[in-house]
Protein backbone atom coordinates (compact mmCIF):
# COMPACT_ATOMS: atom_id res chain seq x y z
CA UNK A 1 0.00 0.00 0.00
CA UNK A 2 2.92 2.37 0.57
CA UNK A 3 3.62 2.36 -3.18
CA UNK A 4 0.26 3.98 -3.94
CA UNK A 5 0.86 6.58 -1.25
CA UNK A 6 4.37 7.30 -2.54
CA UNK A 7 3.03 7.61 -6.10
CA UNK A 8 0.41 10.12 -4.99
CA UNK A 9 3.01 12.14 -3.10
CA UNK A 10 5.40 12.21 -6.05
CA UNK A 11 2.57 13.01 -8.48
CA UNK A 12 1.57 16.04 -6.44
CA UNK A 13 5.16 17.14 -5.85
CA UNK A 14 6.32 17.03 -9.48
CA UNK A 15 5.54 20.24 -11.28
CA UNK A 16 5.64 20.50 -15.08
CA UNK A 17 7.44 23.84 -14.89
CA UNK A 18 10.07 22.29 -12.65
CA UNK A 19 10.56 19.43 -15.14
CA UNK A 20 10.78 21.70 -18.19
CA UNK A 21 13.40 23.83 -16.41
CA UNK A 22 15.35 20.74 -15.39
CA UNK A 23 15.46 19.47 -18.99
CA UNK A 24 15.91 22.99 -20.38
CA UNK A 25 12.97 22.71 -22.75
CA UNK A 26 10.01 25.02 -23.43
CA UNK A 27 7.16 24.19 -21.06
CA UNK A 28 4.58 24.12 -23.84
CA UNK A 29 6.38 21.19 -25.52
CA UNK A 30 6.26 19.00 -22.40
CA UNK A 31 3.52 16.38 -22.22
CA UNK A 32 2.72 14.57 -18.99
CA UNK A 33 1.09 11.16 -18.74
CA UNK A 34 0.04 9.71 -15.38
CA UNK A 35 -0.69 5.99 -15.35
CA UNK A 36 -1.98 5.32 -11.87
CA UNK A 37 -2.49 1.59 -12.38
CA UNK A 38 1.28 1.26 -13.02
CA UNK A 39 2.40 3.98 -10.59
CA UNK A 40 4.09 5.76 -13.49
CA UNK A 41 4.49 9.36 -14.55
CA UNK A 42 5.88 9.78 -18.05
CA UNK A 43 7.13 13.02 -19.52
CA UNK A 44 7.41 13.35 -23.26
CA UNK A 45 8.85 16.11 -25.44
CA UNK A 46 10.35 16.43 -28.91
CA UNK A 47 13.94 15.32 -29.24
CA UNK A 48 16.57 17.56 -30.84
CA UNK A 49 17.49 14.70 -33.19
CA UNK A 50 15.63 11.47 -33.86
CA UNK A 51 16.47 8.42 -31.78
CA UNK A 52 19.35 6.46 -33.26
CA UNK A 53 20.67 9.39 -35.30
CA UNK A 54 24.45 9.61 -35.48
CA UNK A 55 24.27 12.76 -33.29
CA UNK A 56 21.89 11.23 -30.74
CA UNK A 57 23.80 11.41 -27.44
CA UNK A 58 21.22 9.63 -25.30
CA UNK A 59 19.55 6.81 -27.22
CA UNK A 60 17.32 5.61 -24.35
CA UNK A 61 16.93 8.75 -22.22
CA UNK A 62 19.17 7.39 -19.47
CA UNK A 63 21.03 10.67 -19.04
CA UNK A 64 17.73 12.45 -18.45
CA UNK A 65 16.74 9.82 -15.89
CA UNK A 66 19.83 10.75 -13.88
CA UNK A 67 18.60 14.34 -13.70
CA UNK A 68 15.27 13.13 -12.38
CA UNK A 69 16.91 10.88 -9.81
CA UNK A 70 18.73 13.88 -8.35
CA UNK A 71 15.58 15.99 -8.11
CA UNK A 72 14.50 16.84 -4.58
CA UNK A 73 10.78 16.66 -3.95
Amino acid sequence: MWIKEAFKEVRHSLDNIQISQLFQIPGQTLKRFEIESLNVIKFSFPRKVIQGHIHDRDMHGAQLAVLLSELRL
